[in-house]
């Protein structure tokens, strides 16, 4: 076959086996055009009949159907999920099922997910004709392990999954130097359940963490809706990059927090709420954290001469953080 096309190349670094498989979106019907479909299907359906777990999707469909049956199958292989029964078998059966329709990539070897001849080994003429010349491309990797990730991709990016429980872009023009500046996915380990830190990771500049409110599993996400700027706080989901911030330091050495995704820093705005909106890590994003005595941290922002703690607060769309006088409210830090 071999058609000419951008090309969305995965060198795998990680030290072990991957397998990958590529969408056309999260939510296309991959199955629909996929050779082996029956394979998930029945895998997914006999993991939640034994494991009567609600969360899971009533059918597979989408990638992101695929994604959350994979997810909810390690949690009940690592025992961190709480089922009435632990259907080991029927979730190991179902990450196998994976294994048998995705593209495997040996550790040390790269491909060209947006190949045509990537994509023949899983999916039908039609898949492949939808896939093939698409500008952007969901792919969704997995270890054997349990590590596993999904994110939309530029059909001319390239990535390396490595070790350190990441995904970042290659240079251009090199498959293997990395370029983390450039765009990084986080890659969990989903035989953890969130929070797995406790919320009391200290702050390393470079590092990424997941800030939640403290003894809980909402998180701070910034609004994709970038011109917005606005931060929100929600339940975690892992699949969902934009919950995910880079630590960093001004040159006076004042914390900062950078989204992954945006690329916009974690801030207070002019109503005194918390943002993510500046591309520059200035006053307004230079934060104060304060670890506290009962577990978990304390965040500030400056007003003025003032350093004035966040609290969790909420409206017609949901919960966010105010900056205010006084306040009870603590945060959490898990690094990733």
């Amino acid at each position: 076959m071999g058609t000419t096309h951008s090309s969305v190349y995965i060198a795998n670094d990680s030290g072990q086996d991957i397998y990958v498989l590529a969408s056309l979106t999260p939510m296309w019907a991959v199955v629909d055009v996929m050779t082996d479909a029956a394979l998930i299907v029945t895998g997914a359906e006999e993991l939640k009949a034994a494991a009567a777990i609600s969360e899971l999707p009533k059918t597979i469909k989408t990638l992101k159907d695929l994604y959350n049956a994979i997810k909810f199958a390690w949690l009940v292989i690592s025992g961190s999920l709480a089922v009435s029964t632990r259907p080991v078998d029927a979730a190991l059966s179902l990450v196998d099922a994976f294994k048998k329709v995705s593209v495997r990539i040996p550790n040390g070897q790269y491909k060209d997910v947006h190949n045509d001849n990537f994509l023949d080994v899983y999916l039908n003429a039609h898949g492949i004709a939808s896939l093939v010349g698409a500008q952007t491309v969901s792919v969704m990797v997995m270890s054997g392990d349990g590590y596993l990730s999904m994110w939309t991709t530029n059909a001319d990016h390239s990535w390396i999954v490595i070790r350190e429980q990441r995904i970042v872009r290659s240079q251009y023009g090199s498959l293997w130097q990395r370029d983390p500046d450039a765009g990084t996915v986080v890659w969990h380990d989903m035989k953890r359940k969130f929070p797995w830190g406790g919320g009391n990771d200290r702050l390393i500049e470079g590092q990424i963490y997941i800030i939640s409110i403290y003894g809980t599993d909402k998180v701070f996400v910034a609004e994709a809706e970038i011109a917005r700027g606005w931060l929100r706080v929600s339940k975690f989901r892992p699949e969902d990059q934009v919950q995910y911030w880079k630590c960093t330091k001004d040159s006076s050495g004042r914390w900062g927090f950078l989204n992954i995704v945006t690329h916009k820093f974690l801030g207070r705005d002019v109503y005194q709420n918390l943002a993510c909106k500046e591309s520059e890590q200035k006053g307004w994003e230079s934060l104060v954290i304060t670890a506290l005595s009962s577990g978990g941290f304390r965040l500030s922002a400056h007003i003025d001469d003032r350093v004035c703690p966040t609290l969790l607060a909420s409206d017609s769309e949901g919960e966010y953080m105010r900056v205010v006088a006084e306040s009870n409210t603590a945060i959490g830090l898990d690094k990733v």
